[in-house]
């Protein structure tokens, strides 16, 4: 729509510009050519300010003694409280958590690994460093380890704290649970923009 008053502008102005007459049609189409570029930049920087939380996306496969597999997208509205996660990382502990329990997913499960900073690198997750269940009350798993990823860590800026960061990665854990004879499994997943909130 824009193109088109730009064009219609430019043809009235070029086309009558002889015509005496037409002095104020001129003055008109130049009056449509500036709010057609004033249009365009209003649209442009509406479209910047447009930003806001990232969507965190997660795949993961279960294996094993259960199957299952799972493609979710989390739409985050809140940095520090969210419906389907929680991601935290202690300064003073180097410990970060990262708890699964999405309502529309079949498996709820952590990641537990420690770090010195939240930066890229691969990480151990060591046996009782994570847990898992199935949303339907299946018996639960214990960690046995596990290997943590991270390929990228970025600044959540504007929002929340300074330590604060967007993890993306991979990770591969197995459990075990309790049963008789004992069941095991393996998950396995990959992970973008896990909003993760350091404190102490």
């Amino acid at each position: 729509m824009e193109l088109f008053f730009i064009f219609a502008s430019f043809l009235i102005y070029y086309k009558l510009k002889s015509e005496t007459f037409m002095k104020k049609l001129k003055q008109f189409s130049l009056l449509l050519l500036s709010l057609a570029v004033l249009g365009s930049i209003t649209s442009c920087n509406k479209d910047d300010d447009q930003g806001g939380l990232r969507d965190t996306h997660l795949v993961f496969g279960v294996t094993g003694d259960y199957a299952q597999s799972e493609d979710i997208i989390f739409q985050e509205t809140n940095a520090t409280s969210t419906a389907d996660y929680t991601a935290m990382y202690s300064t003073s502990s180097g410990d970060l958590s990262v708890a699964i329990y999405a309502i529309n997913v079949s498996w709820a499960f952590g990641i537990g690994a420690d770090m010195s900073s939240l930066s890229t690198g691969s990480y151990t997750i060591p046996a009782s460093g994570s847990y898992a269940n199935t949303t339907t009350g299946a018996t639960g798993f214990v960690c046995t380890g596990g290997t943590l990823t991270i390929s990228s860590a970025e600044s959540t800026s504007p929002y929340g704290n300074a330590g604060d960061r967007y993890i993306s990665g991979s990770f591969s854990m197995t459990y075990e649970n309790g049963a008789n004879p004992v069941q095991q499994i393996t998950i396995q997943g990959t992970f973008s923009n896990i909003y993760v909130v350091a404190g102490t």
